[in-house]
């Protein structure tokens, strides 16, 4: 149960109690994205340690964190729908934490694979509740703002993961870097505690139909919606580009490089994280300064950052100069940051109030679950490549380069044989998956002209956001 507000109450107190929730949501997502983000920083060593090959680490860092992830987030969206979002976070953020930190436990690639589902399901908890918080704290006019601001959690969680745990994994080992990551994660649930609170669900017009629906009427309601299916085939093609490049990104720098994680984390990830949330912030303001009113003309904002960030990253791989490759990879992640906020918030605003919580969690199903095969196919791509190149099967490779080392009493290879062959399929790997992001550049455009063009007809859109907004004030001072 929400807080009641009376004059003895602790939140009658704040100037505006839903900045102050929404900052302790940015650090939930920010806690969300660095576990994430930590594994792809320790890959190289656990990849060593386990003796796992890339398949194994595309796996991990896709459908092995995705299915559970994917899967937990429709029931616990119909659950934010009609329960307590708050309680439904933090026990969530709570979950995944302990999970990560126990990460370090692992002793083979199955005891790590089941730790990352865990890790996955749990995570499946926030994005949906916290969005739709988000958009009852918010009006309409500054949703893309405040969704931005929740999306710079994703930037600055994979800079604290990936160069905190490069640099913390260059003092201790990475079972350790899991668990100093993880935990702080649980403070984050204090805080929440004390500012997050449960808000009105609201709606941006009047006269709505607040009749709750059930999940499959709900799923009706929205695949009625041909802008909102276009927003999903794109969350398809982001959720596996994004995921195939950021999955390897690390481990190119280390192998086409010759960096070591700190390095690593304290450059590419650090000036990815950076670059990133001013992306995300620039993207966010774009958007609102572009939009017509209707909710629609921003969506153009992610399909122009997915073409940039995609092109970017594809020559970024073939730069020679390590500076010059991080710069150039970098400023893809700036575009990138374009792509996170502005879909969060396109979702909220062409979905029924009824069924926001609903639409976000779909949205976040087809970034995670179907869009998960990216880094499998990275991996998949690079191994094939790699043992293509020295004329063996991929079984003949993994027991000649197990962990991309050259194994003991192998006299017909050596070390330079594994290095070349593992660069040589990893860039062909990362550059398919950053190709997939002119998919999502096609999608987006596409789901904002279909958007202009019903709007213009007054086409049978569900009356939900993409409706003029009525002049009342953003509700983003509610206390209740």
């Amino acid at each position: 149960m929400s807080e009641p507000v009376g004059r003895g109450s602790w939140r009658s107190n704040l100037k505006n109690p839903a900045i102050w929730a929404i900052v302790v949501l940015f650090l939930v997502y920010t806690a969300s994205y660095a576990d994430r983000a930590v594994l792809a920083v320790l890959q190289e060593d656990i990849k060593a340690d386990l003796h796992l090959t890339d398949t194994q680490l595309g796996l991990l860092a896709g459908p092995v964190f995705a299915l559970l992830y994917g899967f937990a987030g429709i029931p616990l969206a119909r659950l934010a729908e009609r329960t307590n979002r708050k309680r439904i976070v933090l026990t969530g953020v709570f979950l995944w934490s302990s999970f990560t930190a126990l990460c370090g436990l692992a002793t083979n690639f199955f005891t790590l694979a089941f730790l990352r589902m865990g890790v996955g399901a749990a995570e499946a908890a926030a994005p949906p509740a916290a969005q739709s918080l988000v958009a009852d704290y918010f009006s309409r006019k500054a949703r893309a703002r405040a969704m931005s601001i929740l999306a710079l959690g994703v930037p600055i969680g994979v800079m604290v993961g990936g160069t905190g745990g490069g640099i913390i994994a260059g003092y201790i080992d990475w079972r350790w870097t899991f668990a100093a990551i993880g935990l702080p994660g649980l403070l984050i649930c204090f805080l929440g505690m004390k500012f997050i609170f449960e808000a009105p669900r609201r709606p941006d017009v009047k006269n709505a139909d607040l009749t709750p629906l059930s999940f499959w009427d709900a799923t009706k309601v929205l695949l009625k919606n041909p802008v909102f299916v276009l927003l999903l085939a794109g969350a398809f093609f982001t959720g596996n580009a994004a995921h195939a490049t950021s999955s390897f990104a690390a481990s190119f720098y280390i192998r086409a490089h010759e960096l070591d994680m700190a390095t690593v984390g304290g450059t590419i990830l650090l000036a990815k994280g950076l670059v990133g949330m001013v992306g995300t912030l620039a993207g966010g303001m774009l958007s609102d300064k572009v939009d017509s009113g209707k909710g629609h003309d921003y969506i153009m904002v992610p399909a122009l950052g997915s073409l940039f960030c995609g092109s970017l990253y594809a020559a970024s791989l073939y730069v020679e100069n390590t500076w010059l490759s991080m710069a150039v990879w970098s400023t893809g992640s700036f575009f990138g940051g374009w792509i996170v906020g502005t879909t969060m918030a396109a979702v909220q605003n062409v979905v029924d109030l009824r069924t926001r919580a609903t639409g976000a969690a779909l949205f976040m199903f087809f970034i995670t679950v179907p869009g998960s095969i990216g880094p499998v196919m990275v991996g998949m791509i690079s191994d094939v490549v790699a043992s293509g190149s020295m004329g063996l099967s991929a079984a003949q490779y993994a027991a000649t380069c197990p962990g991309g080392k050259v194994a003991e009493g192998i006299s017909a290879f050596t070390q330079s044989d594994c290095s070349s062959s593992s660069v040589m399929g990893l860039t062909r790997g990362v550059t398919a998956g950053a190709f997939l992001y002119y998919g999502c550049a096609i999608l987006y455009a596409a789901s904002a002209i279909v958007a202009r063009k019903m709007s213009n007809r007054d086409d049978d859109l569900p009356k939900s956001d993409l409706v003029v907004d009525d002049g009342t004030p953003a509700n983003n001072k509610i206390s209740g």
